[in-house]
């Protein structure tokens, strides 16, 4: 809705109000990346280089997932504080997620509901623009989506605990799976989709 630490590529003009800051944190320093954003149609992959993501795009995180695992994922939500309704609803054995995505530009609606039609979140944004999301405790947090190429699609909170700590995440689709990668506080949690 790829194991290891995350790094965000979205510096400088891109996330402005980092530079603000007297010390932004690495992941967000020039020298973290050579990545910027740039005007791309998300419908169509555009990156020759990533052999199992070269046919996929942003379209292809249409549909139901239902959670094939969640390595370190429950840990991560004790670390966050989410509620025991929050925490109960992702631990159920037979949760599946339907996600729909609708871009016309650099605009994106994204939206996550469950099977029996219950909206989760949706939200509309720019990529590369900051703008106010609720986050996975239910908080709404000032985030930054980044389109990455093919399906990737990266997520920074970068101030999720109100004391400068980011979260980062990654979406993608590799191999007909959706690979959710969230990492805060030390914690790194993969979540593996898959589409039915």
């Amino acid at each position: 809705m790829v194991i290891g630490s995350l790094h965000c590529p979205v510096s400088g003009g891109d996330y402005k109000s980092w530079g603000r800051r007297a010390n932004p944190p690495d992941f967000l320093t020039p020298s973290a990346s050579k990545h910027r954003h740039r005007p791309v149609n998300p419908f169509h992959a555009h990156s020759a280089t990533e052999k199992r993501t070269s046919n996929m795009s942003i379209a292809d995180h249409n549909g139901t997932w239902k959670q094939l695992s969640a390595e370190n994922f429950i840990a991560l939500l004790d670390v966050i504080g989410v509620s025991d309704e929050v925490r109960a609803r992702f631990k159920a054995s037979d949760a599946a997620l339907v996600t729909s995505v609708a871009v016309e530009g650099d605009t994106v609606t994204w939206s996550t509901g469950t099977q029996t039609g219950v909206t989760i979140s949706k939200n509309t944004y720019s990529w590369g623009q900051e703008f106010e999301e609720a986050s996975l405790d239910g908080k709404r947090r000032m985030t930054i989506h980044t389109y990455e190429g093919g399906s990737k699609i990266l997520t920074v909170i970068p101030n999720f605990d109100g004391q400068g700590t980011p979260m980062n995440m990654t979406r993608e689709v590799v191999d007909g799976n959706k690979v959710v990668i969230i990492s805060y506080k030390g914690i790194t949690a993969n979540l593996i989709y898959e589409k039915i």
